[in-house]
């Protein structure tokens, strides 16, 4: 059976509320709600324009630094991630260290172009069954820049053993 219109009237008279704020009746449990703590937090965040996404990532990074547990789960996704996305994750680390030295950042699809550009091999060894870094031809402790054709692949060891010299002696540092 339906509530007439008087009776919903009641109803929601006895479940609702007079708000300190606006003076308009609210439900109980959200007012309730409103005043804990959490919710003058929430609200408050609200209030102020924030947007959401800020807030959440605020919370996250507070959790991150307060519960190890939590910091365990992100770095275990965010290795899960990086194993799956390779040349992403060549990227982010190439982008730190571009930042440290103020030079262009590389994206993930010039890398793809460079690897592909050289057959996915090592340019000073030709192995293709190990893992790529990205090697500057000039170093960039020299003067090399960040250009596409400064950048060629090499594998770690290759790479390492070249370190800072400069140019392109196919096999000259093939272990």
């Amino acid at each position: 059976m339906a509530l007439t219109q008087d009776e919903h009237d009641r109803a929601r008279c006895r479940t609702a509320a007079k708000c300190s704020t606006c003076r308009e009746r609210h439900n109980a449990r959200q007012l309730a709600y409103a005043r804990t703590a959490k919710g003058r937090a929430t609200n408050d965040q609200w209030a102020k324009g924030e947007s959401g996404k800020r807030y959440e990532r605020e919370r996250s990074r507070v959790r991150y630094a307060t519960d190890p547990k939590y910091r365990a789960t992100i770095r275990k996704s965010k290795g899960l991630y990086y194993k799956r996305n390779p040349l992403v994750a060549v990227a982010q680390s190439h982008r730190r260290r571009v930042i440290e030295r103020t030079l262009e950042p590389l994206t993930a699809d010039v890398i793809a172009q460079v690897f592909e550009k050289h057959g996915n091999k090592c340019v000073y060894c030709y192995r293709d069954d190990v893992k790529l870094t990205l090697d500057h031809v000039m170093p960039v402790s020299l003067g090399g820049t960040n250009d596409a054709d400064n950048l060629v692949p090499a594998c770690k060891s290759c790479n390492s053993r070249k370190a800072a010299r400069i140019g392109v002696a196919h096999g000259a540092y093939a272990g």
